[in-house]
């Protein structure tokens, strides 16, 4: 794997490269979408209530298998 465009075979390089970029996903979108929001629309919440009619009072999850997880 290429960690700052150099070939790296350490797996905690490795690892804190795939934290770095995971981690950093959630500042991105918040910025992407929130960049010179206004006092009505300056955080996550109001722009889901905005932008979502009905929001789900309970979420469901199906149950998984092992195999679907290795897959």
């Amino acid at each position: 794997m290429n960690v700052k465009d150099k070939p790296q075979r350490k797996p905690l390089v490795i690892a804190n490269a795939f934290n770095n970029c995971f981690s950093s996903v959630a500042g991105n979108l918040f910025h992407k979408n929130f960049t010179g929001a206004t006092k009505t629309n300056n955080d996550p919440l109001t722009y889901i209530r905005k932008n979502f009619n009905q929001l789900p009072s309970s979420l469901y999850l199906k149950k998984v298998t092992s195999n679907e997880i290795d897959k």
